[in-house]
């Protein structure tokens, strides 16, 4: 929803019970091409991923974390990384 949000798109997300999200992964595995969703993805998003900061790790690597709402505007909707992309392709005629 955050990303639909900020990104321009305000397409509404449905949560489906956990049964139903299993079986419309597995019949988008069954589709020609690359799956939109597997199971196995499926299986991947229900564990925590993210980083509690109680294991040494980011500042060894020299990342400093940082809140979801202040980075994430610089890089979803119309100012994002791509913006400079997009004027170019504006001269080049391509857009």
């Amino acid at each position: 929803r955050y990303a639909g949000v900020n990104g321009g798109k305000r397409r509404p997300v449905v949560a489906l019970p956990a049964a139903l999200a299993r079986l419309q992964a597995g019949l988008m595995e069954l589709a020609p091409g690359e799956p939109l969703l597997s199971r196995d993805n499926l299986d991947a998003m229900a564990t925590d991923n993210v980083a509690t900061g109680k294991l040494p790790g980011l500042q060894a690597l020299g990342i400093h974390p940082a809140a979801l709402d202040a980075i994430a505007p610089s890089y979803l909707g119309a100012q994002g990384l791509r913006s400079g992309l997009t004027a170019k392709r504006k001269t080049a005629g391509r857009f």
